[in-house]
């Protein structure tokens, strides 16, 4: 199984999965599902956005932005471990791809990206998830100056 990436009609990034069955026959998922942002930023290392001239403008200040975030630390094994820790969880799809991208580590960040949180879950639940969610998921680069969403503004 191969994922590639591409540009659509709309240029939105896109991704699909090819299974290889012969050299004249593959068996293609357009749009496979959405993209954490650790995904995109390794599509974009892929694409050279490190260097100008290498990627579009535009694709380079995702890249800039994205090395500031917790996507810049996380790896494929990392978000694995989350992934089987979290099926306790009974998590959505989306609940789990917010939690990937924006690594809350506090009991208030999680009851934003969990929906009816309270009543799924009660505060030793939420409380534990919180602490898996910060040992599994690496945080941003330290120099980064990226707030994580935990974090209150000053």
């Amino acid at each position: 199984m191969h994922t590639y990436y591409f540009r659509d009609e709309q240029k939105a990034l896109v991704m699909f999965r090819c299974t290889t069955i012969s050299y004249a026959y593959a068996r293609i998922e357009a749009n496979a599902g959405n993209l954490t942002n650790f995904e995109v930023l390794d599509f974009l290392r892929s694409r050279g956005a490190t260097k100008l001239g290498s990627a579009a403008p535009s694709e380079c200040k995702v890249f800039d932005y994205l090395e500031q975030t917790a996507a810049a630390n996380q790896s494929r094994e990392s978000i694995a471990e989350f992934l089987k820790r979290s099926e306790k969880y009974d998590l959505t799809k989306a609940e789990k791809l917010q939690t990937i991208n924006l690594r809350p580590t506090t009991p208030v960040a999680v009851y934003v990206i969990i929906e009816e949180c309270g009543q799924r879950f009660d505060d030793e639940q939420v409380s534990e998830f919180a602490e898996m969610v910060e040992e599994v998921l690496p945080g941003p680069p330290a120099n980064s100056g990226a707030m994580e969403v935990d974090q209150p503004s000053q």
